[in-house]
């Protein structure tokens, strides 16, 4: 229901990227499906990193650039609807995005 809630131009601004490691790439995959059925992510938005990741990073985090940013409330919806389904987020700012931009970010559960 929130995917198709979001905003057209969702597909602009939001993405999908998982750590290559474990179940990361299929779970981060299923997610990043739900939102480009409904035309709420580009459709090869999905990115799959290849570089080394923290062996502290757990869980899904939801990345957007600061609290003032256009889409911190969307963020913030995509955050509580994956907690509600029993998803462990983590909802945070982040550098290195552009302003406008969404990131769902998927490390080994």
């Amino acid at each position: 229901m929130l995917a198709a809630s979001l905003p057209e131009s969702a597909s602009q601004w939001f993405s999908v990227e998982a750590a290559n490691d474990g179940d990361s790439t299929g779970y981060g995959s299923e997610i990043s499906k739900i939102f480009s059925a409904r035309g709420k992510a580009k459709k090869d938005s999905f990115v799959i990193w290849m570089a080394d990741v923290p062996s502290n990073a757990k869980g899904v985090y939801v990345l957007v650039t600061d609290t003032n940013d256009p889409n911190f409330s969307s963020a913030q919806e995509i955050a509580n609807m994956l907690h509600g389904v029993g998803i462990p987020v983590t909802f945070r700012t982040a550098t290195g995005l552009t302003p406008g931009q969404v990131k769902i970010v998927v490390f080994r559960q």
